[in-house]
């Protein structure tokens, strides 16, 4: 599955670190998604749901600007 993440700055310039980990229902790290560095405020990568089993998961990504951080938690549910 592609992901495709926006980043909005305060200066055009600014590139923020942005980490993309994927995560038990319980909130505990499986793993760390390589995610390249944004592109015009853009990130594409991707999230090999293959490896997966059945069952739900978190999709965290975090972006940090400096001592600035945002971070957004999505659930995905793997049904085969």
């Amino acid at each position: 599955m592609l992901v495709a993440v926006d980043c909005y700055t305060p200066k055009p310039d600014d590139v923020p670190v942005v980490q993309a980990h994927v995560l038990t229902r319980d909130g505990k790290v499986l793993a760390e998604l390589p995610v390249p560095a944004p592109d015009r405020g853009s990130v594409l990568f991707e999230l090999p749901v293959g490896s997966l089993g059945q069952g739900t998961y978190i999709l965290r990504i975090r972006a940090t600007l400096g001592a600035e951080q945002a971070e957004d938690m999505t659930a995905i549910v793997i049904a085969r």
